[in-house]
């Protein structure tokens, strides 16, 4: 009686045990995402070449549903909230011969429901400097919203921010697309201000 117990729970175990592996390779592999995202974005707009001491601010705030916004009050960048963008929209503005998916429905209502902050400081981000979570606000910097994908992961939003000092910064926001290469590339970028 004990042997068929024991079996069923081995199994169990082992069913479970792989749920949680494929979470977490899932995760790891949208993490992986992330950050080469935010390499392309730091690679194609020279901000390591014009400014050899930034730092990134390591905080990726969450993003507060469409659904909630008659409840939200926007703070200042960086580390505030954003309201989830209207990605469908601006996916049929910035990329006309891109089909959105249902696949890509269902995936960016995930995102806009279930949106967390991120520390790049818990990643592997080994190429660029990071500003402490103890000192998030260095001199220069650069930050970023969590990238919304779209279900393949070949198209990602951003939006980004420049601060280098008094009257000097930028920011807005970046349609990205990963080429043959399995390189992300800066499609659109489209500034809300320029200081």
């Amino acid at each position: 009686m004990k042997i068929p117990y024991l079996i069923s729970l081995y199994f169990s175990f082992i069913i479970i045990s792989s749920f949680y592996d494929f979470n977490d390779n899932a995760s790891n592999a949208h993490h992986r995402e992330i950050v080469e995202v935010i390499k392309a974005i730091i690679k194609e707009s020279q901000i390591q070449q014009n400014f050899p001491d930034f730092k990134i601010y390591s905080k990726l705030p969450k993003y507060i549903s469409r659904r909630e916004l008659e409840e939200f009050v926007p703070g200042p960048p960086p580390g505030s909230p954003y309201i989830f963008p209207d990605i469908e929209q601006i996916i049929k503005l910035n990329l006309p011969n891109y089909t959105i998916s249902s696949n890509d429905f269902q995936f960016f209502k995930e995102q806009d429901e279930s949106s967390l902050e991120i520390w790049l400081n818990d990643l592997d981000f080994p190429e660029y400097s990071l500003a402490k979570k103890e000192n998030l606000i260095p001199e220069e910097y650069i930050y970023f919203s969590i990238p919304v994908f779209n279900f393949d992961k070949i198209v990602a939003y951003v939006r980004v921010g420049f601060f280098c000092g008094g009257e000097c910064g930028w920011g807005g926001e970046m349609i990205l697309k990963k080429g043959k290469a399995e390189k992300w590339r800066i499609v659109k970028n489209k500034n809300f201000w320029v200081s």
